[in-house]
């Protein structure tokens, strides 16, 4: 087992996958979430104040696969580093942590895919009831 500080555990927590509508820095690597991609938004209540966390897709699935593997869940902004620390110290954690992540990756696209496919609905049925009420309101004054 590595040595990673799991920090306090928050008293609330709540992850929701989202899709950005503007760019935000993702917390755990420097990579930027532009407009339209998904992302993870976490929220929880550590020492009675809520914190935000914005983490793109691919530090998700590194953070789900480290904490299968490892056990633990590093305070936000840590995971990197303490990957390359626990890896370092057991050569056989790397090759159980390629494995976790694949698996994780695969399961996320899987996700993605249903969050599209439920978003497209949405959508087309929004439309749908749209243009049957503009339609019913067109009639309206045909009887006059």
């Amino acid at each position: 087992m590595c040595s990673c500080d799991d920090g306090d555990a928050p008293k609330v927590f709540t992850d929701q996958f989202r899709r950005a509508r503007a760019g935000w820095a993702c917390e755990e690597c420097p990579r930027r979430i532009q407009h339209g991609q998904w992302y993870v938004e976490c929220r929880g209540l550590w020492d009675q104040t809520w914190q935000t966390y914005q983490i793109c897709m691919r530090c998700w699935a590194r953070q789900r696969a480290w904490s299968e593997v490892e056990g633990c869940h590093p305070p936000f902004g840590t995971l990197a580093d303490s990957i390359q620390e626990c890896i370092l110290e057991e050569t056989d954690v790397g090759r159980r942590y390629i494995k976790a992540l694949r698996a994780h990756r695969a399961k996320l696209a899987h996700q993605i895919l249903a969050l599209e496919t439920a978003r497209r609905e949405r959508y087309r049925l929004a439309g749908t009831a749209r243009e049957a009420k503009r339609r019913q309101l067109a009639h309206l004054g045909s009887g006059i």
